[in-house]
């Protein structure tokens, strides 16, 4: 993803197959949301951001705080409540309402620090042919999103069978 952030109507030009993919996969990522209770809100997000920044949060709440809450506020603010990741002060805001300190926050977001360790966790990803959200890893076996329809299901009954062997 580039250091600069590109709206989502640039994307969608950019790439149809991304596009189209996406108007296909919005009305039934809505419907799965509203039968958890969760309300996506996709026509609130109006770009698509550099998460980088998000993930070394994520990286301070696992060494400082708790990396569950945060991300649960970061899925909130944006699938949800439209907030713009790529915006430092609502990053802070959202990061601060998920128990992290203010002042680590702003440390954290005003440099480098953690961007080596996610860097290094997106290479681990791609050498392992990682290249999408989401992504499950059940056991062995690592399921990303190009894969989920037409294979997840397979795969966990896979895994399944390899646990019921192995006990």
């Amino acid at each position: 993803m580039p250091k600069q952030d590109s709206t989502v109507g640039r994307i969608a030009r950019r790439s149809l197959e991304a596009g189209s993919a996406r108007r296909r996969l919005t009305p039934k990522v809505a419907a799965a949301g509203r039968g958890d209770c969760i309300a996506f809100n996709h026509a609130g997000i109006l770009r698509t951001p550099n998460t980088l920044a998000a993930h070394r949060l994520m990286r301070l709440a696992a060494h400082e705080g708790d990396p569950t809450r945060l991300a649960d506020r970061l899925f909130a603010g944006y699938f949800i409540e439209g907030h713009d990741l790529s915006d430092t002060g609502q990053l802070t805001a959202l990061a601060i309402e998920a128990g992290l300190p203010e002042a680590r926050v702003k440390v954290v977001l005003s440099s480098e620090e953690y961007a080596d360790e996610v860097r290094a966790l997106e290479a681990e990803d791609r050498a392992a042919g990682i290249s999408g959200v989401p992504y499950f890893q059940i056991g062995e076996i690592a399921v990303y999103w190009r894969s989920v329809s037409r294979s997840f299901a397979g795969r966990l009954e896979k895994q399944a069978a390899q646990a019921t062997a192995t006990t």
